[in-house]
């Protein structure tokens, strides 16, 4: 296994230079430190990050939450549907009930009835939240799947005639890698796939530049944002505790 170097998270999240380290467990050579004791999240304890995600997307964010043991720092709400306003939506509502949370990321993939612009053009009401929140939507077009073959190969944007016909190559693809029974699993997900997290986060950012000097406009992912973020606070986290 090829060991993770730093990772360069070009101006996603924040700009402040920052450099997350995969930890071992997805293979980096970070020192593991001792594991967090389990206890049950107080409000306080909750109060930095909310997620908010729909089916689709869920195992895979639950299985990294779980691996980089961030229970009692983020927030995951899973939505019943996978409509892209009712994520948002579900999401204002949990700011609103549970909060207070710093960040809020809604992850959403979109059909070809809806808009795929970045930024968000359509961003939600937040008038509701009566507290200072950072606010960021998570795509994956045409589907979550995209993020995930992107762990095995590269996938740079190319001539696709519709939505249906990418999301059929790209389902086709990920069954060479993946069984599909496992993507519903977050703990076979992550025993599957977190050897290639820094790939994915690399090719990631490679999709993103190449969108910006085409005339493209999917496949496109901003989810290595997110995850790399979620990095940096395991780091923190690492430090604290040794």
């Amino acid at each position: 296994m090829e060991p993770a170097a730093r990772l360069t998270v070009p101006s996603p999240i924040d700009a402040m230079g920052y450099h997350p380290r995969l930890p071992r467990r997805l293979g980096g050579t970070e020192r593991s430190g001792s594991s967090l004791e389990r206890r049950a999240p107080s409000r306080r304890e909750r109060g930095g990050v909310l997620i908010v995600c729909g089916r689709n997307s869920h195992p895979y964010l639950a299985g990294l939450l779980r691996q980089l043991q961030l229970a009692e720092r983020v927030t995951l709400v899973v939505c019943p549907t996978e409509d892209s306003s009712a994520i948002v939506e579900r999401g204002v509502r949990a700011c609103v009930a549970d909060g207070p949370f710093r960040r809020f990321y809604a992850v959403v993939c979109y059909d070809d009835q809806e808009p795929a612009g970045l930024p968000d053009p359509h961003p939600p009401d937040m008038r509701a939240i009566k507290y200072s929140i950072r606010y960021k939507k998570i795509v994956s077009i045409p589907s979550f799947e995209l993020w995930l073959l992107l762990h095995w190969q590269e996938l740079l944007p190319g001539q696709w005639s519709d939505y249906a016909q990418l999301s059929t190559w790209i389902q086709g693809r990920l069954a060479t890698h993946l069984p599909p029974a496992l993507q519903n699993d977050p703990d076979g997900l992550f025993a599957s796939m977190s050897h290639g997290v820094a790939k994915a986060i690399s090719r990631g950012q490679r999709l993103a530049r190449s969108l910006e000097r085409s005339s493209a406009v999917w496949p496109v992912t901003n989810l290595h944002e997110l995850v790399s973020y979620l990095l940096k606070l395991h780091e923190g986290s690492q430090r604290l505790q040794d």
